[in-house]
Formats: C-alpha cells, sequence, structure tokens
C-alpha cells in the first residue's frame, strides 16, 4: 500500500502543459523592467483618463457655450481652441521632450490641462473661455509629448522591444474605451451635478493623472541619449521619407473630419430633439 504521506501518490494529474505559454500581454509585463512597470501602468491609465474626460465635455460644451449666447461660430472656435493649440505646440514640445525630459512635460502639462478644463466651466463668455480651451490644447500637447517619448523609450529597450506591439495596442485599446464612455458619462454627470461641476470633476481627474505622473513615472531621457549616440540619423526629419509624409497627410484628415464632426454633431442633436440635454446628447 502506497505511503498516506506519499504526496506524488495523492496529487491530482495536472491539466495545464509544463510548456505552456504565456499570453502576449503577460509576456509584456514581464519584459518590462521593475521601475518601468508602474511607470508604464500610470501612463497607460493617465492616458485612458485624459480621454474620458475629454470625451465626458463634449455634450455639454456645445450647449455650455450656446447658453452663454456665443452661437454656432463661437461654439466651433471654442471646440477647436485645443486643437489649435495642439497643432502649433506639438513639435516644439517634442523638442523640449528631448532636451529637458518626459517627466516635466508629463506633470505640467497634465497640470495645465487640468486647469483648463476647470476654467472653462468658470468662464463667463468666449474672452475668458478661449484662454482656458487654448490651455486645455497645449497642457495636452506637452503631457501627449512627455508620455509618447517615455514609451518609445521604454519599448526600446532590448527586452521590451518585441513586446512593443502588444504594449502599445494595450494603451490604445484603454484609450479608446475611455474615449467611447466619456460622452456619456459627461451627458450624465451633467444632468445630475450641473454643466459647471462637471468641468470642475474633469479638471480634478485630469489633476490626478498630474500627481501620477510625479510619483510613478521614472524619468528616460538619459537612458534614451546614450542609446542614440550612435544613430547618425537620430535628428533626421521625419519628412523626408515618402511613406511618413503620407502617413501625416492621412492623419491630418481624418482628424480634420473627425474634428468637424465633433463640432457638428452635438448641435445637430440639440436641433433634431429640441429638449435635448447634455445626457441625450452623450448618449448618442
Amino acid at each position: 500500500a502506497p505511503d498516506a504521506t506519499d504526496e506524488s501518490a495523492a496529487a491530482p494529474p495536472s491539466d495545464v502543459p509544463s510548456d505552456a505559454k504565456p499570453s502576449p500581454l503577460a509576456a509584456a509585463w514581464e519584459s518590462l523592467p521593475v521601475p518601468h512597470r508602474a511607470g508604464m501602468a500610470t501612463v497607460t491609465a493617465a492616458s485612458a483618463a485624459l480621454n474620458f474626460g475629454f470625451g465626458a465635455i463634449v455634450p455639454v460644451l456645445p450647449q455650455y457655450a450656446l447658453g452663454l449666447g456665443l452661437g454656432s461660430s463661437g461654439v466651433g472656435l471654442v471646440l477647436a481652441a485645443p486643437a489649435f493649440a495642439r497643432v502649433l505646440l506639438n513639435a516644439p514640445a517634442g523638442r523640449v521632450a528631448d532636451a529637458a525630459g518626459r517627466r516635466p512635460l508629463m506633470i505640467v502639462g497634465e497640470a495645465g490641462a487640468a486647469c483648463g478644463v476647470a476654467f472653462t466651466g468658470l468662464a463667463p463668455d468666449l474672452f475668458s473661455m478661449l484662454p482656458a480651451r487654448l490651455l486645455v490644447g497645449a497642457g495636452g500637447a506637452a503631457a501627449n509629448a512627455g508620455s509618447a517619448a517615455y514609451v518609445a523609450d521604454v519599448t526600446s529597450l532590448p527586452n521590451v522591444a518585441p513586446h512593443r506591439g502588444a504594449v502599445v495596442g494595450t494603451q490604445a485599446a484603454a484609450a479608446s474605451a475611455a474615449w467611447v464612455l466619456g460622452p456619456a458619462a459627461g451627458g450624465l454627470l451633467a444632468s445630475s451635478v450641473g454643466v459647471a461641476e462637471s468641468f470642475l470633476a474633469v479638471g480634478a481627474v485630469t489633476g490626478v493623472c498630474s500627481l501620477a505622473y510625479a510619483r510613478y513615472v521614472p524619468e528616460t531621457l538619459a537612458a534614451a541619449d546614450s542609446t542614440d549616440d550612435d544613430d547618425d540619423g537620430r535628428r533626421a526629419s521625419l519628412l523626408d521619407d515618402s511613406a511618413q509624409r503620407t502617413c501625416l497627410f492621412l492623419h491630418a484628415c481624418l482628424n480634420s473630419n473627425y474634428a468637424a464632426c465633433l463640432a457638428i454633431l452635438p448641435l445637430q442633436c440639440a436641433e433634431v430633439w429640441e429638449r435635448a440635454g447634455p445626457l441625450e446628447i452623450g448618449a448618442h
């Protein structure tokens, strides 16, 4: 008779193959150096929160601006102001990220965007709302430049590079899901607590992201510089590549179309449904 203490005789056979491979996402997580795991998780969560916040004000801002007597042209101007600031500042912000570091841009940019969103809800007229909206765009440009450079640095590490697609894809999926949920949540929030209060709430969430960047994201500029010292084409313009020019043109067309829809759709919803509020507009 087998010994009762013999664990090998009592243990049931395992159904999991000994050579089972982890999922792509799990493998990507394991490839990250420990100091950057919290940083990458923070960047992913903050990007999702930022997209959620920007989506949340989509159904609120047009009617809020109309309530101030701005008209359709004024609404379009208010909605376009952040994008205009980003067009002007994206490239300079990228150069600052290479000169001063990734962390300062993420921290200061996110804090600036938070202030811009909050001030939007407090603005009594167009002349005070426009600077707030421009601040949202300027802060977003800085934060995006810093976070994009940080992700590029980390996913360029030898152990992480094979998993770059999984890392970037997960971040894009989280941001897209947040953007989908944002308008519906923003409409519900505005209907529950008020329009101005919804701007303050979104600004508070964005401000928390700035604090998270300061707490959890390490600086990677020095490491990036050390790995790029022998790259003769490091400073070559992307516009020298015809494929990059094509991608840039198509991306500009896509975003122009999206920006136009973003300005028109809430106004159209409010016109078709005369009693439509932020909740109904956000749900659609």
